[in-house]
């Protein structure tokens, strides 16, 4: 399986600060809180594959996470088989992800929040064959509060960090909706196809000693 990095919406490069942040905790345990798949294809077909150009899919499916106060960070788990078909001209571009938006009565009016999970970025030239690229990826991150602050100064010039960390604390407070699409930015790519996403977030579990507080 394919290891892959969460992105920030609206960025071309990963974002490094949250990379940083989302470092796998060392014996971190945790508890499912929420869990959706996909038993469907999901198809993103451009209008002219010779340019290069965005698109995105519908909804693909959804989840609510729940109010996780007492947790100090989530992981995520993504994973989704992929294929991309290449037109018969050169060179192919695709960078194919899965788009999260978060939705939450603690995001204030006008500040939105999204990122994304890489399934598959890649540039090549196919000399003038059709060709099918695919795979399985998977993408597994720890997010701790800040890293959902970092996402939200990204997308919310207008935030101070003050105030990032205080939405952010809303929505491990609060809760939130997770809706989950696919997006395309592709070059002489006929299509783009996810398979059977399977995505689910997990909360920090409370140890023996502090159950028994």
């Amino acid at each position: 399986m394919k290891r892959t990095a969460l992105r920030c919406s609206g960025f071309a490069l990963i974002c490094l600060v949250g990379l940083f942040w989302a470092a796998p905790v060392a014996h971190a345990q945790f508890k499912l809180a929420a869990q959706n798949i996909a038993l469907n294809n999901t198809i993103i077909t451009p209008p002219n594959p010779a340019v290069l150009a965005t698109n995105d899919s519908p909804e693909i499916m959804a989840l609510d996470v729940p109010s996780v106060r007492s947790s100090g960070y989530l992981q995520i788990s993504a994973t989704a088989i992929w294929e991309v078909d290449a037109t018969a001209a050169t060179p192919v571009t695709a960078d194919f992800t899965l788009r999260f938006k978060i939705t939450s009565p603690a995001l204030p009016p006008g500040i939105v929040m999204h990122f994304s999970a890489v399934m598959t970025n890649f540039q090549h030239s196919n000399s003038g064959a059709f060709d099918i690229e695919g795979g399985t990826a998977q993408d597994i991150e720890v997010l701790p509060r800040k890293t959902f602050a970092d996402f939200l100064l990204a997308e919310n010039p207008t935030l101070t960090a003050a105030e990032a960390a205080h939405i952010a604390d809303g929505l491990f407070e609060q809760g939130f909706h997770v809706s989950v699409s696919a997006r395309l930015v592709s070059m002489n790519a006929g299509d783009g196809v996810v398979v059977n996403p399977n995505v689910a977030f997990f909360q920090q579990a409370r140890s023996r000693e502090q159950r028994e507080q």
